[in-house]
């Protein structure tokens, strides 16, 4: 995407190629998603200490959830090898629904997607404008056609509104939360007319939402491949374990503190990227930001049935510690999920809600979205449990877009 105008280089629509062979997909057995796991399997690891657990995960293990004493990790069979030298034990366990390798049909392909996106932009025109922030790294490289989208929903009313941001799918294979994102549209232009709490939070903020950051590894995803990261080949062409393959982490590639404690080693699935806002997807939401102003965001990722919040890269609680945390525990109320600070499950920077808050001063939390028995591509029916779950938490942040640090809650 051409960066011209004093947009940013964003497109505004208002109103209404092939990969590299390298990162060539077939439908044969060696690229879907149970081959992938049967060749590098997901264990348990206990650990004993924080430090512990941010030393696996720069090892290279894929950290799916963290337990007291013990986390769920995919291993290839080096990091396997470096957890015995470095006197980690191992135990296989079972990720329920997320190892069935299936692309449910009721979830968007980023085609579908913005086909839904420009139609409900068609539909309500006078609250929704379709904007391109920015193209995926296979754009960049002339080897597809993608853009990343957001859709802003605002009323017509004038006059200065807080703005608030809930963005989903910057890693790649948890798909469920380009759902909910598009459940968030769906809620918010449907209710418009028919709900006025909806109509109020409409005319009164201006809500930007970007159903899937990732294109490129939503892509991946949807043809079976266990894929966390981007697409970009230009460090890493392992194309052979999805999860520590080609790409960079998008939620590793944040400048806030990057490269203190994620990985450095391009075939790992928490690679940080060659430097900070490396990722044309990271500077999309970079560009947004440095645009709107933020007075909010939310990033949606699954799974672990988690609310959290800043910091990341660090165990010292924020100077706003005890807001995140009141806000964090009411809608824990809601989901019955786990409040806590990021760093509580280990230590990782380059972070997307430390960028948000530390750099840009935004309210800003990550939801991780169902459980083991969920994993990351659970039967579509589970979307309904998940809006029910997530909801009354979307609600609480556009209440509270206004003065988030202080509104009562």
């Amino acid at each position: 995407m051409k960066k011209i105008g004093l947009l940013l280089g964003l497109t505004l629509l208002v109103g209404c190629s092939a990969p590299s062979a390298q990162l060539k997909l077939s439908s044969d057995k060696e690229n879907n998603r149970a081959s992938s796991v049967s060749k590098s399997p997901t264990v348990s690891i206990p650990f004993k200490t924080r430090a512990q657990a941010s030393q696996i995960e720069k090892m290279g293990a894929d950290i799916l959830e963290v337990q007291p004493g013990y986390l769920v990790a995919i291993v290839s069979p080096k990091v396997t090898r470096l957890l015995k030298e470095k006197g980690f034990t191992t135990t296989p366990v079972q990720v329920g629904n997320g190892q069935r390798n299936v692309f449910d049909k009721g979830y968007h392909t980023y085609a579908s997607m913005v086909e839904e996106l420009k139609s409900t932009v068609a539909k309500y025109p006078s609250i929704c404008q379709l904007v391109d922030i920015g193209d995926s790294w296979e754009k960049t490289r002339g080897q597809a056609d993608r853009d990343i989208w957001a859709l802003k929903i605002t009323g017509p009313s004038k006059g200065q509104k807080p703005n608030i941001l809930f963005d989903a799918n910057h890693h790649a294979r948890e798909i469920v939360t380009t759902e909910l994102a598009m459940k968030l549209i769906s809620y918010l232009t449907t209710g418009y007319e028919k709900d006025a709490q909806v109509k109020n939070w409409v005319d009164t903020r201006e809500i930007w939402i970007i159903p899937m950051n990732n294109p490129d590894g939503h892509i991946k995803a949807e043809k079976g491949l266990d894929w966390r990261k981007n697409t970009d080949s230009a460090l890493s062409n392992d194309a052979s374990f999805p999860p520590y393959g080609t790409g960079v982490d998008l939620n590793r590639n944040y400048p806030f503190h990057w490269g203190e404690s994620a990985s450095d080693n391009p075939s790992d699935p928490t690679f940080q990227g060659p430097g900070a806002f490396s990722e044309p997807e990271t500077q999309a939401v970079r560009e947004l930001f440095k645009q709107k102003k933020f007075a909010v965001s939310l990033f949606l990722h699954s799974y672990s049935n988690l609310v959290l919040y800043p910091w990341g890269y660090s165990a010292d609680p924020t100077k706003d510690d005890a807001r995140f945390a009141a806000v964090a525990r009411k809608m824990a109320s809601y989901n019955n999920y786990t409040p806590m600070p990021e760093s509580q499950l280990y230590v990782c920077s380059g972070g997307s809600d430390d960028w948000a808050y530390g750099e840009m001063g935004a309210f800003s939390m990550t939801i991780e979205v169902g459980g083991r028995k969920d994993g990351f591509d659970p039967p579509y029916a589970s979307m309904d449990r998940f809006w029910k779950e997530n909801l009354p938490s979307f609600q609480l942040l556009l209440k509270i877009a206004h003065d988030p640090w202080k509104e009562k809650i």
